[in-house]
């Protein structure tokens, strides 16, 4: 799910426009013409809808059927059924114990089943046996490699904590404890695959559920009567986008006129895109499950509708050392290097510090929109293929289904735990604030001295002015 574009409603179809406009109204008589024309330009601006020419879009929205959810009534969703869109109202869409979130027109729902592909996570779904624990396969070293390893810390931020380290110390000619902590803050999750610990990884058993339903019905107070967009009676109506609907409609059989050949020429596009946003939703589903434990199918698709897939010849970089880059890549095929900027005899060299492999992940999901810098660079040495996730994707899904974050909040809050340490203190942060301006020192050192941090992750309500938030700091 992605956000929806600004654009001119029916931009690029030209004189096909009216025409699709006469088809809507000839086929839904019992809608609105601004109904049908919301949700058509909602499909025509869906990713998987989106390469395609619009009339076909159009059409589908045109002749499919509706149903109407009403208030606290559960949608109910299935491999090989359809893909629901909302046309009017609002869905209330809640992942495991997250807060609900309020999705309206225009939001497409159950891409993965309308695609009959949601078998295909099954074999990948968590079984309630940590994944770090698998032993890899022998004469492998899996996706992560440290040259001449010491001994590697049990957390990114152990060190940076304080906690205690047994035979830390670097024998000779092997990696210096900063290279190290270079290397995992680049791909945190070789920590958890080189050296899992009980408290590395929150073990899940099956996917995080997630429940649509009508959403309830508005106080009277809340009630806007121009406000289109709003279903005072609560529930939605949706639009139901079952596959067989889109082959009717894309292979016009019996039809040979030109609007039937350019449906049969969009219908080919569709489905070929359709492909390549499936193949981007496997690489995510089968080799992202220490980074995204217990995320249910249909979030990770809204994470593969916005990556990006590329190839890397060999010697090229792909990362770079210093760049405030966010992005989480993927390494699906080939190999690369790590290299750290060093001082040698005075002059800025580049030392290799480890290797990665298919399957490797760089970048942590945890540490999206903090700005960090890359602590190193990363080179191809095979022709290689990546999948980035913008860090902008990762952060509105996290907004659009706050819920899937529970499989990693324990990393959220250590993450929080070591940033923190780079904040002000709260003394200084009181003597920023105007408030405090021309007050006795004293008393702004007493209020920081009672002040608390907190860490709230994305969807966590910050107060809500009966209790203050969990996540305390001190």
């Amino acid at each position: 799910m992605t956000p929806p574009r600004k654009e001119a409603r029916g931009a690029g179809l030209g004189p096909r426009l009216t025409q699709l406009e006469a088809l809507i109204r000839e086929h839904r008589e019992t809608s609105s013409e601004e109904d049908d024309l919301t949700v058509s330009d909602a499909l025509a601006d869906h990713p998987i809808f989106r390469p395609c020419d619009q009339m076909l879009p159009y059409s589908i929205a045109a002749q499919a059927t509706r149903i109407h959810l009403a208030p606290g009534e559960v949608l109910s969703t299935a491999n090989g059924g359809p893909a629901y869109a909302v046309e009017r109202g609002t869905v209330e869409v809640r992942v495991a114990d997250g807060p609900p979130v309020l999705f309206g027109p225009g939001q497409v729902f159950n891409v993965v089943g309308f695609l009959g592909i949601a078998h295909e996570a099954e074999p990948f779904k968590p079984t309630g046996v940590d994944p770090t624990q698998v032993p890899l396969i022998k004469g492998h070293g899996g996706p992560y490699e440290i040259l001449q390893p010491a001994q590697v810390p049990r957390s990114l931020f152990a060190e940076k904590r304080g906690r205690q380290q047994l035979n830390v110390g670097p024998a000779p000619g092997q990696v210096c404890e900063e290279d190290k902590a270079c290397f995992f803050a680049l791909c945190p999750n070789a920590v958890l695959k080189m050296n899992p610990t009980p408290l590395s990884h929150h073990k899940m058993d099956g996917w995080l559920h997630v429940r649509a339903q009508g959403a309830k019905e508005l106080p009277e107070e809340e009630r806007n009567v121009d406000d289109a967009e709003q279903h005072p009676g609560g529930g939605a109506r949706l639009v139901v986008l079952s596959m067989e609907l889109v082959e009717k409609v894309g292979l016009c059989l019996g039809r040979d006129d030109p609007r039937a050949k350019t449906l049969r020429s969009a219908l080919s596009v569709f489905k070929e895109h359709a492909q390549c946003l499936a193949d981007r939703w496997r690489a995510l589903i089968t080799r992202c499950c220490t980074a995204l434990p217990g995320v249910p199918p249909e979030v990770v698709w809204a994470l593969a509708e916005q990556a990006e897939q590329r190839d890397v010849e060999s010697g090229e970089v792909f990362i770079q050392e210093g760049e405030e880059d966010e992005d989480l890549v993927l390494i699906e095929e080939g190999m690369a290097v790590v290299e750290k900027c060093v001082a040698s005899t005075g002059r800025p060299s580049s030392v290799v510090i480890g290797k990665l492999r298919a399957t490797a992940i760089i970048g942590d999901i945890s540490l999206a929109g903090s700005s960090l810098p890359r602590p190193a660079s990363v080179r191809a040495t095979a022709f290689t293929e990546i999948l980035r996730i913008p860090a902008a994707a990762v952060l509105f899904v996290a907004g659009r289904y706050p819920g899937a974050l529970a499989g990693i909040a324990h990393r959220l809050k250590e993450v929080g735990n070591n940033l923190q340490m780079r904040l002000p203190m709260r003394s200084e942060v009181i003597e920023s604030l105007d408030v405090f301006a021309g007050t006795e020192e004293s008393f702004k050192k007493e209020v920081a001295a009672h002040g608390k941090r907190y860490v709230c992750s994305v969807g966590e309500i910050v107060a809500d002015g009966t209790r203050p938030p969990t996540g305390c700091l001190k």
